[in-house]
């Protein structure tokens, strides 16, 4: 793997030519053939020049030197020299108050340097320069074990400020300039010294609470906030991870009833589990800490190691050999005709299932959806609420197995006679939960309201096209995604019926559109067209 580096430079007048020598930083050995070598496509204007570097070789610690010659070849300045260079990723690391705090781990400094634009006050660090002892975050420990992982050195940028919604990150270059993403965006369009942002990662989410429509419209604001992300870094296949909200005792220090922001949160993991599933670019990274809505350095070091396994498996796949990384939602249905089990199957399973006892039912629930109210503060009580009522949405379950390697088998108290789906994570609350996991000991994404087959499907989504990474479409519960490149128009979505009927056409302003009033009309033939491209699927019958 090798890198192009473009740079830019003074030099007296009457410069010839800029060449450029890379050396290994411990032994002073020249690096391949760049033993003074002449910069491409390099253009000297007076005073000063321009040109790239092609073919470096991913790796370092490296000395890079410059020189400048006239032109009798003779050296007219004196060398330039760059100490410590890597060549590699480099990952812009945003959001609130979790990654802001202290990470506690120390680098890996031979393979991982670290740059702050700015931490809690925008504006005031913008300059500062590369280095090796800022650990904010869970980032320190991504980035030395991706490094380890990969064999690629890791450059972490950080820009995070605590108390912030999704919404103070939108892109708005307004005439202050105070905007949280104008900031980080004007670091953007910069890159650093020459280099683009070869992935984003974002911690952020605890704000949505705040509303119901904040919680319930998460994946569309982050969908915009990663596309013009996306757009600003020149790179429209950006790897992107997200972090699931962590575990917090939020009844603690607001009243339970009839205060309801708490019952949000299964809501806002679940979209940003949805996140990972939006396009081949995208992951998500979940987090299950001892306590607290600010996790402690054990816990973002966790969080850090299965966040970089997460990035291996799915932005380097082909390349590297899967590490494990968690188990995924993959699908469920009932296992036979009684609808007294659900059987819910999980991809990405290194070894087995572990699915430890979960005597308070944190873990797997079943829920009948057209109850759902996310401003009841006791909807997702389990068997009798708050009040001493009887739940209204969970089914009880009697017992949990696993069964062959990657699923678990629910068992029911009572049979299912009503439309219920399933889940996982079902409080704010999760410390005393153990949560299911498989052979890489990375715990399970949390999901909320998947649909439950009648029988196991023998695909969840038929689809034409080939190779998954270039398919338009996908479909995630109720979601449909349509994974256009950003401006292409028009993106037309037609919905019919088996018989032919037309039930929807519409125009997509948004990368995704929820279908899920539609679900009641059975199978579903979904056609998008996207430009002179075109491709259907098929849903599986609820």
């Amino acid at each position: 793997m090798t890198a192009t580096h473009v740079d830019s430079g003074s030099c007296r007048s009457g410069t010839a030519k800029i060449q450029f020598q890379l050396l290994d930083q411990t032994t002073g050995a020249v690096v391949g053939s760049f033993d003074w070598k002449d910069l491409s496509n390099q253009t000297i204007s007076g005073t000063k020049w321009t040109g790239s570097v092609v073919g470096l070789p991913v790796g370092g610690e490296y000395k890079a030197r410059y020189r400048a010659l006239n032109s009798a070849n003779a050296a007219t300045d004196s060398t330039t020299s760059i100490e410590r260079l890597l060549v590699g990723d480099v990952w812009l690391c945003a959001g609130q108050s979790n990654m802001q705090q202290d990470g506690g781990t120390k680098l890996d400094t031979a393979g991982v340097h670290t740059r702050i634009i700015w931490n809690s006050d925008p504006g005031k660090t913008e300059a500062a320069p590369w280095g090796t002892s800022l650990t904010k975050g869970p980032t320190a420990s991504f980035a030395n074990r991706l490094r380890s992982l990969t064999g690629i050195p890791v450059g972490i940028v950080y820009a995070a400020k605590g108390g912030t919604s999704i919404t103070d990150w939108f892109f708005s270059r307004d005439s202050t300039g105070n905007n949280l993403f104008t900031r980080m965006s004007g670091f953007l369009d910069k890159g650093v010294g020459g280099w683009k942002i070869g992935g984003f990662f974002w911690y952020q989410g605890e704000n949505e609470d705040q509303q119901d429509t904040w919680a319930s419209r998460y994946f569309a604001k982050f969908s915009r906030l990663r596309d013009t992300v996306r757009l600003l870094s020149g790179n429209q296949k950006l790897s992107v991870i997200a972090v699931q909200l962590e575990s917090w005792d939020g009844t603690s220090l607001f009243p339970l009833n009839p205060y309801s922001r708490w019952v949000r949160w299964p809501i806002i993991r679940d979209q940003q589990e949805q996140i990972g599933r939006a396009d081949p670019w995208s992951a998500a990274a979940p987090i299950w800490p001892a306590a607290g809505l600010h996790i402690n350095g054990t816990n973002q070091a966790a969080l850090g190691t299965y966040a970089a396994a997460i990035a291996t498996r799915k932005f380097h796949k082909g390349r590297i050999a899967d590490p494990g990384a968690g188990p995924v939602f993959k699908a469920a249905w009932f296992q036979d005709s009684s609808r007294k089990s659900v059987v819910v199957q999980f991809e990405g399973v290194k070894g087995r299932l572990v699915n430890p006892a979960d005597t308070k039912h944190l873990g797997f629930y079943v829920m009948k959806p057209s109850v759902f109210d996310i401003n009841d503060s006791t909807i997702f009580d389990y068997i009798v609420d708050s009040y001493g009522n009887a739940a209204k949405m969970l089914k009880e379950i009697s017992s949990t197995e696993t069964l062959d390697t990657d699923k678990v088998v629910i068992h029911l108290a009572a049979a299912a006679t009503d439309s219920v789906t399933v889940g996982y994570g079902r409080h704010i609350n999760l410390v005393s939960l153990a949560p299911l996991t498989d052979g890489s000991n990375i715990p399970v994404l949390a999901f909320f309201n998947r649909p439950i087959a009648s029988k196991q499907p023998t695909s969840s989504v038929h689809r034409t096209g080939t190779n998954a990474r270039d398919r338009l479409l996908s479909l995630v519960g109720s979601i449909l995604f349509v994974n256009a490149s950003r401006g292409a128009k028009p993106i037309v979505v037609d919905i019919h019926d088996l018989g032919g009927k037309l039930l929807m056409r519409r125009k997509l302003s948004e990368s995704s559109m929820d279908i899920g009033t539609l679900r009641r009309n059975g199978v579903l033939l979904i056609t998008c067209k996207v430009g002179d491209r075109k491709e259907s699927i098929r849903t599986s019958p609820r």
